[in-house]
């Protein structure tokens, strides 16, 4: 049994309130880029999803949180330059996505098909947004004082590489939550741009949080209901009204 649009809209509403909320941390921690590369990360495993003919969201949950801990692992154990560790990954699995997915299926797997939810699919999709909301919410003290002094959150027995793993992992699993709505391309930016027009208009945490919901709302839906009455995919529209936010944001700031 499949939902309707409206029963859609509230899906996607609780995932753009997850995305929100995790994507203000994300602007605060200095990691988009590397949040952003996670999201071309899902590519292949859909590819190798369909080629196996399982779950296209198991695929890329997996390949996800896979990633998500060769990032961490990759950032606090060698020495190689963030930015050359990222353009590696993005590089390798964005060509290794494209070479596995079927091309009637890489428009829908890079841009986002709305087609139709199931019942399963939502419960799913609301449950975990849940609990990345809350996760977020306990920690958020932990990681706020991890990123402005790692040495005294560590004297403060927290562990801000602890903290970074549960981060990325949180990521992967928002992203593989929202490919199925927003595509591999735009899910990681769906999680950014809002948080970045948030910061833009934000004096403190609360409201820069409340913001980036606020944006990340916006957008999803602005998305899933001209996708519906226009055709027209739900990722791109989704972007755009982002952008627009994050443009006018800016215009605010200079003032």
């Amino acid at each position: 049994m499949n939902l309707d649009i409206i029963g859609t809209l509230f899906i996607g509403s609780i995932l753009s309130v997850a995305a929100g909320v995790l994507g203000s941390f994300a602007v605060l921690k200095r990691m988009t880029l590397a949040g952003d590369v996670l999201s071309h990360v899902a590519l292949p495993g859909i590819g190798l999803a369909l080629f196996l003919g399982i779950s296209q969201f198991l695929g890329a949950f997996v390949a996800l949180v896979v990633a998500a801990f060769a990032v961490w692992g990759i950032r606090n154990r060698t020495n190689l330059p963030e930015e050359t560790v990222i353009g590696t990954l993005f590089a390798s699995s964005l060509a290794l996505g494209i070479l596995l997915t079927p091309g009637e299926e890489l428009i829908d797997a890079l841009f986002g098909g709305l087609g139709k939810v199931s019942i399963t699919e939502g419960i799913l999709v609301v449950g975990l947004s849940l609990i990345i909301i809350i996760l977020m919410v306990v920690l958020a003290r932990k990681i706020v004082f991890s990123t402005v002094s790692p040495e005294l959150a560590k004297v403060s027995d927290i562990n801000p590489e602890f903290i970074e793993l549960v981060f990325l992992v949180s990521f992967a699993i928002i992203i593989a939550l929202g490919v199925r709505f927003t595509g591999t391309l735009l899910m990681g930016a769906l999680i950014i741009m809002p948080a970045a027009a948030a910061k833009n208009l934000s004096r403190n945490l609360k409201t820069f949080i409340s913001l980036s919901v606020f944006f990340a709302l916006i957008s999803t839906a602005g998305g899933f209901l001209f996708s519906h009455y226009t055709g027209i995919l739900p990722g791109p529209i989704s972007i755009f009204i982002s952008s627009l936010l994050f443009s006018v944001s800016i215009l605010f700031r200079l003032r």
